[in-house]
C-alpha cells in the first residue's frame, strides 16, 4: 500500500510589525527588538523548519533561480542566503 504525500504551503506573513516597535519612545528597546525580530526571521525560523521529527518536511525548490547572498551581508556565512534556502524548501 502507497501513501499519497502532499505539499502544505506555509505562509507566515508579520505586517507592520516594525511601526509598532519603533513607536516604542526608549531608542534601546527599539533597536534591541528589531534586532530580536530579525534573528527569529533570520535564524530561528528556518532553523525550525529544517528540523525533522516534528510531522513535516520540507520541499526543495529546484527548477527556479534565486539569488544567492549578498556578499557584503555579515550574516552571510551562516544565514540568510535565499539560494541555499531554496534548495532546502524555504522560501522567503
Amino acid at each position: 500500500m502507497r501513501m499519497a504525500i502532499t505539499t502544505q504551503r506555509v505562509h507566515i506573513e508579520l505586517s507592520r510589525v516594525q511601526t509598532w516597535l519603533f513607536a516604542v519612545p526608549r531608542l534601546r528597546a527599539m533597536v534591541g527588538a528589531n534586532a530580536l525580530l530579525g534573528e527569529t526571521l533570520r535564524v530561528a525560523l528556518p532553523k525550525l523548519a529544517r528540523e525533522t521529527g516534528r510531522g513535516w518536511a520540507l520541499a526543495p525548490s529546484n527548477n527556479e533561480t534565486y539569488p544567492a547572498a549578498d556578499p557584503n551581508d555579515p550574516l552571510k556565512e551562516d544565514h540568510d542566503d535565499p539560494a541555499a534556502d531554496a534548495r532546502d524548501g524555504i522560501l522567503g
